[in-house]
């Protein structure tokens, strides 16, 4: 296995291991108390768990480990689409990064970077 594909698995499995450590702190357990498949009330659950120390783009990272998760390693090729784009869990998305408009949020995040790395390039001589 390539060492980015064993690398991008190692985040999916660090995802889920997060979301199992916290699902029964958090409620957001399946009613027979496993963790997995992740259902659209528990992920949002655990989004708003996560929320409170965490902001939009490590909560969107988060989804992306998770999503991947359920995609490459437990095969669930539907849940992306069943789970993951549900309307609930999108709009709380949304309203976390205050705009619909994820392209504007990735420009922020790339401007941003860019000022940082000019303002270090200035402070060395």
């Amino acid at each position: 296995m390539p060492a980015t594909t064993s690398l991008i698995k190692d985040y999916y499995d660090l995802e889920a291991r997060w979301f199992t450590r916290h699902s029964a702190e958090g409620g957001f357990q399946n009613e027979d108390g496993s963790d997995f498949p992740v259902s659209v009330t528990n992920l949002l659950r655990s989004l708003k768990y996560r929320a409170a120390a965490a902001g939009a783009k490590t909560l969107t990272n988060y989804l992306a480990g998770i999503t991947g998760y359920h995609e490459k390693i437990l095969k669930e090729t539907s849940w992306k689409e069943n789970v993951r784009m549900d309307p609930r869990i999108t709009e709380y998305i949304k309203t976390l990064r205050g705009t619909g408009d994820v392209g504007l949020i990735r420009e922020k995040y790339r401007r941003e970077g860019e000022n940082r790395r000019l303002r270090d390039r200035g402070t060395r001589h």
